[in-house]
């Protein structure tokens, strides 16, 4: 009966979307043609799968192929949708499926709303928390009448450094603050936190407190 229902309305939620993307496949690959228009439809789309589903594209790689990323925007509440709609994608020659948005490289500089942060340049500190960590970043000209944008940097920061997955799963509490007038011990560069996070993680994974 339930196989019926889905015939007759076309297939789970997850079907229908991607359905619909490889109808438009040409439309979505291209998509700097029409960006406005086609970023509006496709994230009513992927709304229509679950609310806080989000997306990326890649650049087209040399191999003629272009990532898509599928987000859950930072909310665990939002994995097993990320998950579902990753199971159900089909296999387009052109396209490569990504599950949450992936790790950048460490030596990044990106601005904010008039913030920019420079992973060479920007300070952190990472508390462990048993399997979690504490991180918490140094910002240059930090004001707290502006602190939302600030705390809204570093999770943007974390989020290239680390991933999206390590970020909602393993960092327990994310801290933007200002730089002190005397520098912290364990202070160290922002391009320095991955390597410091995986290293505690494997640590964690082998039973080591």
């Amino acid at each position: 009966m339930l196989d019926l229902i889905k015939g007759v309305f076309g297939g789970s939620k997850e079907q229908r979307f991607w359905k619909w993307f490889v109808r438009n496949e040409a439309r979505l690959f291209q998509f700097e043609d029409d960006q406005e228009a086609i970023f509006s439809e496709l994230g009513e789309r992927l709304r229509a799968v679950y609310p806080d589903l989000a997306f990326e594209f890649g650049p087209v790689r040399g191999n003629g192929k272009r990532d898509f990323v599928i987000s859950a925007d930072g909310l665990l509440s939002a994995f097993e949708a990320v998950e579902a709609l990753a199971t159900e994608a089909p296999h387009l020659a052109r396209w490569s499926w990504v599950k949450f948005r992936q790790r950048g490289s460490s030596h990044v500089e990106f601005t904010f709303d008039d913030i920019t942060v420079n992973s060479e340049q920007v300070c952190y500190v990472m508390t462990p928390r048993g399997s979690h960590v504490d991180v918490t970043i140094y910002f240059q000209n930090y004001s707290q009448e502006r602190h939302a944008i600030y705390e809204q940097s570093a999770f943007l920061v974390l989020d290239h450094l680390l991933g999206e997955f390590d970020v909602v799963t393993r960092v327990a509490y994310v801290q933007a603050a200002a730089e002190q007038p005397i520098d912290l011990i364990d202070r160290k560069l922002l391009c320095e936190l991955p390597a410091e996070f995986d290293a505690y993680l494997a640590k964690q994974r082998k039973g080591y407190h």
